[in-house]
């Protein structure tokens, strides 16, 4: 979608990260950690307005899902998955070669 001097676009793919998760059972105190890299998906859109000849602005936004993740260790009768999920709203400027 675009006009004279503004560009709106979708992106989206593959997505990893360092992923480190710490939980503290209060009553047993037992520390359960969950440490590694992790995959799954991303995908958003923004809007791109060129200002002049040579410089742009942009406004973008990203939803990305790493997956759920079981920590390791006794947990005392309790399964804690943990979803790792981020929203980012991203801005720039660009200038044009």
């Amino acid at each position: 979608m675009a006009s004279d001097r503004t560009f709106g676009y979708f992106t989206g793919g593959f997505a990893y990260g360092s992923v480190k998760n710490t939980f503290v059972n209060l009553d047993t105190n037992n520390v359960y950690k969950s440490d590694g890299t992790r995959t799954g998906y991303v995908f958003g859109g923004g809007v791109e307005y060129k200002a002049t000849s040579k410089w742009s602005l942009k406004l973008e936004f990203q939803y990305i899902d790493l997956s759920a993740d079981r920590p390791a260790g006794n947990l005392g009768g309790y399964i804690i998955t943990k979803d790792t999920e981020l929203e980012t709203v991203r801005g720039g400027i660009n200038y044009h070669f």
